[in-house]
């Protein structure tokens, strides 16, 4: 019955957008594009909606609510989900690493994908389902084309799949955007061009300094902010970015507003260049900007510098918005989400007179390891791994494996400021929000969760991770040319899920394989 309803949804979908696509061609194509904003909580836009005008965030409107349905909430699994429509038990990317042959790699490892240089091999294998530049490529027989541009890796391989045409990422040891040969075998044109116009050199006097009067930061953000200095920047503006070019220069450039500035303008570039929505196909561009989570990382979900990340993010996406409007008319539609949100720093939350709690991921291992001990026997080096939720333990040929990861578990709930540790044996009988995050051979040995209001971190000052609204209540804004918010959707929560059928109900093609939820939105001649 389920496959049933599922078939019926898609019909309906594809009768709805089959005229759209003839359309489409008829008026030389149509452009659909998603924007993941890394970090950008719900209630960031509802904080300093004021500075955004009446256009809103980016010109794109008034954020909806969308709540991701997982236990752990990072970049590459929530890029997975919003680009694939399925939850990380499904499409296999449960965290930014994940174990491979019972050791912990890194997601976007892979062996078919060496990037342009031959430094690295970073590709998006480790999808277990297509995502919707894949679907898009399958519906169209490969004319329609597909560019993710993005600052971390992840964000753009995630969103992209293997089917689309280009993903770009930051290489920091070039300062230039690259790519994977499985992509393609070196840069475009496009790309080459825009690269020696804008070359990094260009920031290598930058200064970060507040883009809006002090009146607006004394009010919305605190006077001063715990800081982890990754970056050298300091605590107090303004900041000193730039540097003779090289790779602490590359490195700082990820947390300080030219990062959205690189992205924005590679997008651009990809859409003259690719001649995206100007050949009559409806085509597909994916940005992911990040900036807002390094600093956010680094500085706190309340500082300065966050605001004013946030507020230069609005001012970039808006003037993007205008120029591809401004190029494709109403053939452009835009859908703008995020992969998470962030904890409140332990002395945000502290300010506040609420329990602030700043947990060590060192504090669990030791918690772990003194029970593993004590049943097992000393060993050598219990943790492979953790991280972002996540324990893997090394194996040793006088102990169970299931017996161990039990142990830990039980040792890592004990630890004040964690609401649930489960082994990976004992997973099937927990909530449907736990499953969501685990797939039985990717996600090692013990899942752990912070209670609300809680970080769980290494050096950073704010973190993400869990189920709470701080980390996993994110907004969705679109402004979609002949389509309207579903009329029993209005003021009611979405589900990140809703997105990728979101796309492909824009770009008139069925869901990708895995995406069993229906669009959110609906044509505006439907009833």
């Amino acid at each position: 019955m389920m496959q049933i309803a599922v078939r019926r949804v898609y019909l309906g979908v594809l009768l709805a957008v089959a005229p759209l696509g003839s359309a489409a061609r008829a008026q030389g194509g149509k452009l659909v594009v998603l924007v993941v904003v890394d970090q950008l909580r719900y209630q960031d836009l509802l904080w300093a909606r004021e500075q955004f005008g009446p256009g809103g965030f980016g010109g794109l409107g008034q954020p909806v609510q969308a709540r991701y349905r997982t236990a752990l909430t990072h970049t590459a699994p929530d890029h997975a989900t919003l680009s694939t429509g399925t939850y990380p038990d499904v499409h296999g990317v449960v965290g930014n690493s994940l174990v491979a042959d019972g050791k912990p790699i890194e997601a976007i490892e892979d062996p078919n994908c060496e990037n342009w240089r031959g430094t690295r091999h970073q590709g998006p294998g480790k999808l277990l389902v297509p995502t919707v530049a894949d679907e898009l490529k399958l519906a169209t027989l490969g004319r329609a084309r597909s560019l993710a541009v993005a600052f971390k890796d992840r964000g753009a391989l995630f969103l992209a799949g293997p089917g689309a045409d280009l993903a770009l990422f930051w290489d920091y040891d070039t300062g230039e955007l690259t790519s994977s040969r499985c992509y393609a075998s070196g840069p475009p044109g496009w790309l080459a061009e825009l690269q020696r116009k804008h070359p990094v050199s260009e920031w290598k006097d930058y200064v970060w300094t507040l883009s809006r009067p002090e009146a607006i930061y004394a009010r919305l953000a605190e006077r001063e902010s715990a800081f982890a200095d990754s970056y050298g920047f300091g605590g107090q503006f303004p900041h000193r970015v730039g540097l003779e070019p090289g790779k602490s220069l590359f490195t700082a450039l990820r947390a300080s507003p030219p990062s959205t500035t690189i992205v924005l303008r590679a997008a651009e570039a990809g859409v003259s260049g690719m001649r995206l929505g100007d050949r009559g196909e409806t085509d597909l561009l994916m940005i992911s900007i990040s900036g807002l989570d390094y600093i956010g990382h680094a500085y706190g979900t309340a500082s300065r510098e966050r605001l004013d990340m946030l507020l230069r993010m609005h001012d970039g996406l808006s003037e993007f918005v205008s120029r591809l409007r401004a190029r494709l008319k109403g053939r452009v539609s835009f859908v703008l989400s995020a992969d998470h949100g962030a904890t409140p720093s332990a002395q945000t939350v502290t300010a506040a007179r609420l329990f602030g709690v700043e947990l060590q991921f060192s504090t669990l291992e030791s918690a772990a390891v003194d029970a593993l001990d004590k049943q097992f026997g000393r060993h050598d080096k219990w943790v492979d791994l953790i991280d972002d939720g996540v324990l893997v333990l090394r194996r040793f040929p006088d102990v169970d494996p299931v017996r161990a990861a039990q142990t830990a578990a039980s040792a890592i709930a004990m630890v004040p400021g964690i609401w649930r540790a489960v082994a990976a044996a004992d997973m099937p009988s927990q909530d449907l929000v736990l499953r969501h995050s685990f797939h039985p051979s990717r996600s090692g040995d013990v899942m752990f969760v912070q209670v609300p209001l809680v970080t769980v971190t290494g050096p950073d000052i704010a973190s993400h991770g869990s189920p709470w609204n701080e980390d996993a209540l994110v907004p969705v804004l679109f402004a979609t040319p002949g389509f309207r918010l579903r009329p029993a959707l209005q003021g009611g929560i979405l589900d990140p899920i809703q997105v990728a059928p979101t796309l492909s109900l824009l770009l008139g093609i069925a869901p990708p394989s895995a995406a069993f939820a229906e669009p959110f939105l609906v044509a505006e001649s439907a009833r």
